[in-house]
C-alpha cells in the first residue's frame, strides 16, 4: 500500500507540475496582451515593462477601428465602425449558432433514434464529410452562393450554416443515444407522436448538451472572420474589421498596443460569455470525460 500510494503521490505531483507550466504558458501570451495594450510610444523602448504612461489606446480605437466594405454604387470603399461590426457580429454569431446547432440536432435525433436503412448512409457521409479538407469546398460553395443569389446577403449566409458539422453531430449522437426507448413507447402510448416525443421528451432531457454545443458554435463564428470575408464583404464583423486592421495597410499608423487593444476588444464578449457560464462548459467536458 505505501508503495502504491508513494507512486500516486509522484505521478500527482509531476502532473500537477506539467500542468501548472502549461497554464503559465497560456496566461502569460494572455496578461502580456492586456498590460501592453495600454502602452504608448513607450512600448518602442521596453516590450516587456510595466506601462507607465497607459496611454488610451480602447478609446481611440472607436474612432481609428474601422473596416472597409464594397460600395454598392461603385467609387471607394465604404467604412463600418465598430458598433456596425458589433451589430454584424452578433446577428451572424447567434444565428448561424442556432441555425447549425438545430440542424446537427435534428440529424442527430433521426439517425440515432430510427431504424431506418439511409441512416446508416447519412451517419457514414457525416464521417466522410470530416475527413476533407474545408479548403477544398471553397469554390464550389462560392459557385453555388452566386448562382442562387445567397452571396454577400444576411439570409444567404445564414442557409450556408445550416449544415451539419461532424463533432457537433457525433456529440448529438452520442448523448440522444443512451436515452432509453421506454420513455418514447410510453409517450405514444399516450398519444403522442414524434415530433412531440422530440420537443416534450427528448430535447429537455437533452438540453445541456444542445446549450454547451450551442456556446462552442457560437464562440467559433464570433472569431470567424474568413467567412466574412469570402460570402458577406459587406456585412464587416468585428474579426473581419480586426483582420483588415492588423494585416491591410490602409492605417499605416496603427502601433502594434492598438492592435492589441482592438483583439482585447473582440475577446471581451467571450471572457463575459465565458465567466457566466463556465460550470456548464467546463462541466460538460468533464461528464464527456468520464463517460
Amino acid at each position: 500500500m505505501n508503495k502504491k500510494t508513494n507512486k500516486s503521490s509522484v505521478f500527482m505531483i509531476i502532473s500537477f507540475a506539467f500542468l501548472a507550466l502549461y497554464a503559465i504558458s497560456l496566461l502569460t501570451p494572455l496578461l502580456w496582451s492586456i498590460m501592453t495594450s495600454f502602452k504608448g510610444s513607450e512600448f518602442d523602448n521596453d516590450n516587456f515593462g510595466w506601462p507607465t504612461e497607459f496611454v488610451n489606446n480602447y478609446k481611440d480605437i472607436f474612432t481609428t477601428f474601422k473596416a472597409a466594405i464594397p460600395n454598392p454604387n461603385g467609387g471607394s470603399s465604404l467604412h463600418v465602425n465598430v458598433v456596425g461590426m458589433l451589430f454584424n457580429s452578433v446577428w451572424y454569431s447567434i444565428g448561424a449558432a442556432i441555425i447549425s446547432t438545430t440542424v446537427a440536432y435534428m440529424v442527430a435525433y433521426v439517425v440515432a433514434r430510427f431504424k431506418f436503412k439511409f441512416c446508416n448512409v447519412i451517419y457514414t457521409i457525416i464521417i466522410l464529410q470530416m475527413i476533407i479538407p474545408t479548403v477544398g469546398t471553397f469554390p464550389s460553395e462560392f459557385r453555388i452562393a452566386n448562382e442562387l443569389h445567397l452571396y454577400d446577403t444576411p439570409h444567404g449566409i445564414l442557409f450556408m450554416k445550416s449544415y451539419v458539422t461532424g463533432l457537433y453531430f457525433l456529440a448529438f449522437y452520442a448523448a440522444l443515444r443512451v436515452i432509453p426507448r421506454d420513455y418514447e413507447e410510453a409517450a405514444q402510448l399516450d398519444g403522442c407522436g414524434n415530433l412531440g416525443i422530440m420537443l416534450r421528451i427528448i430535447v429537455p432531457m437533452t438540453i445541456g448538451v444542445i446549450s454547451t454545443v450551442f456556446l462552442l458554435v457560437f464562440i467559433a463564428f464570433w472569431n470567424d472572420y474568413q467567412t466574412p470575408i469570402l460570402y458577406m464583404p459587406s456585412y464587416a464583423t468585428l474579426s473581419y474589421g480586426l483582420y483588415q486592421y492588423v494585416n491591410t495597410e490602409m492605417i499605416e499608423s496603427v502601433s502594434v498596443p492598438e492592435e492589441l487593444a482592438a483583439s482585447m476588444l473582440l475577446a471581451i464578449p467571450l471572457f463575459i460569455l465565458f465567466i457566466i457560464f463556465q460550470k456548464k462548459l467546463l462541466g460538460r467536458v468533464s461528464l464527456g470525460g468520464l463517460k
